[in-house]
């Protein structure tokens, strides 16, 4: 995580974009860039003057919140060694958006993008695409920034295919992200990197995005993928999503860490819990609450050959065959003490979209040497625990073995488990309150129905000067009626 020691050059305060340009071509490590307050439409930034490890070139507000950036309002880090921070991006919209355009991008490495809001900045067409942020460098941090309302195509946050590693998203808010159908393409944060696509790029050995501390509502989009991981060896920790279409999604890429998270869906249409697809991964210590589905382990797609003459494969140039499978091969993860609490589908579903579509696509390889153990499910009486698919043992759906998944220790109160190949490793547990499993928790497992609690507080996300100054901007009705941490 990036740090910086205090500065003690001069304040240069600019109040135009001549001024601001002349100021950032003429910066050194030390100096301080101060936009004074009040509108700023159409102005291009670019930090293109490097500073020094711990003594950053600083741009800033007058005061946080009160320079606005409207228009086609552009920040791009092009030296290392930058910060940006009290900026609002409000109620502009970039029409000629070019290829991975952002509102903030990340050309370089160590530099930090703080205490900043984007708000509403859409373009006239929702059909133009561009990113909110976009990472293309390495080591860079965005904390405790504001993403509020963004409605045309892209992801809000989204990092690059290639150099673009150790980048880190902390303390964030991200809400009202409005839900548009049949629109791929606009999950909230999509990590492209080392792993995509199966391609590995020469000695690099994982991509290294952490996703930390963040505060997700009604961050809706896409309404399939809220997080999309889809590179290699990345960290998401300790985030909140709370009432948001879609899931947490290991979407490509293998050895992956989802620990600590805490999805509410509270019941909503859509709201699902995590998706994991790759080799390798660990999804430890989270709570999927009130959602449809708990954790769905997908089908992953056989690639070494056609089996049929009618297969489809999907090219990526760099990788291993020359092509990619639509979902990695679900094997040798660990999925262990988390809490899935009153969903209302399977809490575990082994072998999504087995089939789907084939023979176009070959999804045939189930999960296989996955541990699942020591979780705790919560369930109301007579509604599914485990979901296992079988294999088909008919040509040419066995063409390799699956091995089976390994089930220990794991606690359910309520629901019930139909399988018999994985029956030892559930102890089931009736409720005491028919129709009310959620007053049944045994105090001997140490959980709670509010396992949400001091995770995250409200005050430690999204920009202070926001927060402090309306902190019901961005509270749901339902956390302020149930006095939530939130």
């Amino acid at each position: 995580m990036i740090s910086f020691s205090p500065l003690r050059s001069a304040e240069i305060f600019v109040s135009n974009a001549s001024e601001l340009n002349a100021a950032l071509s003429s910066a050194h490590a030390g100096t301080t860039i101060v936009m004074k307050n009040g509108i700023w439409k159409d102005v291009q930034i670019e930090m293109k003057c490097p500073g020094s490890a711990g003594v950053p070139v600083v741009l800033k507000a007058e005061r946080s919140g009160a320079v606005i950036l409207t228009g086609s309002s552009q920040l791009i880090f092009s030296a290392d060694w930058q910060r940006a921070e009290g900026l609002s991006f409000k109620n502009g919209g970039r029409i000629d958006s070019g290829k991975y355009f952002a509102v903030v991008r990340f050309n370089a490495a160590n530099c930090r993008l703080t205490q900043t809001a984007i708000i509403d900045y859409n373009p006239a067409d929702p059909k133009t695409p561009y990113y909110y942020v976009f990472f293309a460098g390495n080591s860079n941090r965005m904390d405790h920034c504001l993403l509020t309302g963004k409605g045309n195509n892209e992801p809000v946050v989204g990092n690059s295919d290639e150099n673009s590693r150790y980048n880190t998203v902390d303390h964030c808010l991200i809400r009202d992200i409005p839900y548009v159908a049949n629109n791929n393409g606009r999950e909230i944060f999509r990590i492209w990197g080392y792993g995509h696509h199966e391609v590995r790029h020469g000695d690099v050995r994982g991509n290294f995005f952490t996703i930390e501390k963040n505060l997700f509502e009604h961050a809706d989009g896409e309404g399939t993928e809220i997080i999309s991981i889809k590179s290699d060896s990345n960290i998401v920790r300790k985030n909140i999503i709370r009432a948001s279409r879609g899931e947490l999604s290991l979407r490509g890429g293998n050895c992956s860490l989802v620990e600590g998270n805490v999805i509410i869906g509270e019941k909503g249409r859509g709201c699902l819990g995590i998706r994991v697809a790759g080799r390798g991964h660990r999804i430890i210590g989270n709570v999927v609450r009130d959602c449809e589905s708990g954790i769905r382990f997908m089908s992953g797609e056989y690639i070494e050959k056609d089996l049929t003459g009618f297969y489809e494969p999907i090219p990526a140039e760099g990788s291993p065959l020359g092509r990619m499978p639509w979902y990695g091969w679900v094997q040798n993860c660990v999925v262990a003490n988390n809490s899935l609490l009153n969903n209302q589908g399977p809490d575990i579903l082994m072998g999504f979209h087995y089939k789907d579509k084939w023979p176009s696509i070959q999804l045939i390889l189930l999960p296989e040497n996955n541990s699942v153990r020591d979780n705790f499910i919560l369930k109301d009486p007579g509604l599914e625990i485990l979901e296992q698919t079988s294999q088909d043992m008919t040509p040419p759906f066995n063409v390799v073995t699956i091995r089976r998944n390994n089930y220990e220790g794991n606690v359910c109160v309520g629901g019930v488990l139909t399988s018999t190949t994985a029956r030892s490793g559930f102890i089931m547990h009736t409720p005491k309150k028919k129709g009310n499993a959620a007053c049944s928790l045994p105090r001997s497992y140490g959980l709670t129905q509010n396992a949400n609690e001091n995770i995250l507080q409200g005050e430690e996300v999204g920009t202070s000067w926001k927060v402090s100054a309306k902190r019901s901007d961005y509270r749901t009705e339902h956390s302020k009626k149930n006095k939530s941490p939130l």
